[in-house]
């Protein structure tokens, strides 16, 4: 039986583009995977009229990964700090819960208390040795490799 690691993506709605494209280019990396069920959520699957603050609160207490696209906008927002990072991190305290954080813009997050302390994936591709774009898909693989394993030890 194939194990369900349900991912939130937590992001700035000024990112909303970068958001969109890296979920999407997740959600094909992802796909027909043989252990694993991934399943990326993010306020984008909110239905119209829907209750968003109660869909956000079942998302983050189903989720077992938060997936952190860190700006300056993501910083600064106040529903972010207060509302979901606080979640998180209790979770991580209370459980084997993962955050991933990911700089998708320049940012000096040394001020970020909450997040200053985790291992940041930079999107810069020069910082990992590839000067080509193209190898972002080596990149995202070998992270995700990463979050399998962690994931096979719970």
């Amino acid at each position: 039986m194939k194990k369900e690691i349900r991912i939130f993506v937590s992001y700035s709605s000024k990112d909303r583009e970068l958001c969109e494209t890296l979920v999407s280019g997740l959600n094909e990396h992802l796909a027909n995977r043989d252990s694993f069920n991934f399943h990326l959520w993010s306020d984008k699957e909110i239905d119209f009229g829907a209750n968003w603050e109660d869909e956000i609160e079942t998302a983050l207490n189903s989720c077992n990964v938060a997936l952190l696209l860190v700006s300056s906008a993501f910083a600064s927002s106040s529903f972010v700090n207060e509302k979901e990072l606080a979640k998180f991190f209790k979770k991580k305290k209370q459980e084997k819960f993962l955050i991933l954080p990911v700089l998708v813009r320049k940012y000096d997050f040394s001020q970020f208390e909450m997040l200053s302390s985790l291992n940041f994936f930079k999107t810069y591709q020069s910082d990992y040795g590839f000067n080509d774009p193209g190898h972002r898909d080596k990149l995202i693989s070998i992270n995700w490799q990463k979050v399998k394993r962690q994931q096979k030890g719970n």
